[in-house]
């Protein structure tokens, strides 16, 4: 080969594997770049939906302790037992999250919390509507206190 061949291999040979080697300095940036990122929503994802679910969670916990009762005596007219706590609301879908950062399983398992607590509800119409049972109520309002609004 000639001394002008050997240089002219070597120059494109070393440009080749400068514009690879840039190129994957710039991949490797924004691949890092996007993990941070991904990171810092899935925190911030997390701790907006565990607050509003420990919220939700101690409403239900409430909700469950209702016998009926206001100060030990029947909560509603004619000395029959009636609802005192309101059932807490979680909408998921209002919250500003991206809920595709989540693991399939666990967002439709979130997601589904509003639909579940609207079949207990309607359950639990159900019983007072046809297992009515004045004064106490008690296939509404379980043995040992409380409702399963939640």
């Amino acid at each position: 080969m000639e001394p002008g061949n050997v240089s002219a291999i070597i120059s494109a040979v070393a440009g080749i594997s400068g514009v690879l080697l840039g190129n994957s300095f710039v991949l490797i940036k924004e691949w890092w770049a996007k993990r941070k990122t991904v990171n810092q929503d899935t925190t911030y994802l997390g701790i907006i939906v565990v607050s509003h679910l420990d919220r939700f969670a101690t409403g239900c916990f409430d909700v469950s302790q209702d016998d009926g009762t206001l100060h030990g005596q029947p909560a509603g007219q004619d000395g029959q037992c009636e609802t005192t706590k309101v059932s807490p609301v979680f909408r998921p879908l209002e919250l500003d999250v991206n809920w595709r950062l989540l693991p399939k399983d666990l967002m439709y398992s979130i997601l589904r919390l509003p639909d579940q607590q609207d079949q207990l509800q309607g359950n639990l119409a159900g019983i007072w509507d046809f297992d009515f049972d004045p004064p106490d109520h008690i296939g509404y309002f379980q043995q040992g206190g409380g409702d399963m609004r939640c």
